[in-house]
């Protein structure tokens, strides 16, 4: 099987579950773990991705700060053998972060998604951009838009659909979902008591369905 590099980008503060559960997870595993901090998305990624490469890592196995791997995750991951393979969780809105068409999944999130070397290696850089957005047509086909500054995100579509387009696999594991943290309040300092509240989202009330594929819209960068 190789080596598993996790990767745990970071803005600063990591929910303890994570750590726990990556750890837990890793267990019996040829296994590294990097934090990558200090870095905006996309580098966040693309720089610890680069050095693991370097170091010859088999796997690149992103887990996000705010995210709780389930029991077994990892396991079903690398059982599910797709070039990427994701575990869902939800948004604050209960909206999975994976998108479907016609039942077959067109992005994922990048909260714990293990990704073969074979993917880099295929891949040109950059794997991850942020200012290029798509847009849904009425219907269902996509236009892109290059050169969009101070967008969130979208790291994750733009992988996605790169590397779906060289024909890498792309599959969420079925029947399981990653737990998804969002800071409620920070602790209060000076306390006893201090510990931050979160609210934890564990449950996808609805499947990101898109009235079409990207790819089929014959568009990329």
């Amino acid at each position: 099987m190789g080596t598993i590099s996790a990767i745990i980008p970071t803005r600063g503060y990591i929910v303890a579950s994570c750590i726990e559960s990556v750890l837990d997870n890793l267990k019996d595993m040829d296994y590294r773990i990097v934090f990558s901090k200090g870095h905006s998305i996309p580098d966040c990624f693309t720089i610890p991705i680069r050095d693991e490469l370097r170091f010859g890592a088999n796997y690149i196995w992103l887990v996000e700060e705010d995210v709780e791997v389930p029991r077994y995750g990892l396991q079903s991951l690398l059982a599910a053998d797709y070039d990427i393979s994701a575990i869902d969780y939800p948004f604050p809105n209960g909206v999975g972060c994976a998108a479907y068409h016609k039942g077959k999944p067109l992005w994922c999130g990048t909260g714990c998604t293990l990704i073969k070397r074979r993917v880099f290696d295929g891949v040109w850089q950059p794997w991850f951009r942020t200012d290029v957005d798509y847009i849904i047509n009425d219907d269902g086909t996509f236009t892109e838009n290059e050169g969009v500054l101070n967008k969130y995100g979208g790291h994750d579509i733009y992988f996605c659909l790169k590397a779906r387009r060289l024909g890498f696999t792309l599959g969420v594991v079925p029947n399981i979902t990653a737990r998804h943290f969002k800071i409620k309040k920070m602790g209060e300092a000076g306390v006893n008591n201090g510990a931050h509240e979160f609210t934890v989202y564990d449950h996808i009330k609805k499947i990101n369905v898109m009235k079409g594929d990207p790819l089929d819209s014959d568009i990329f960068s």
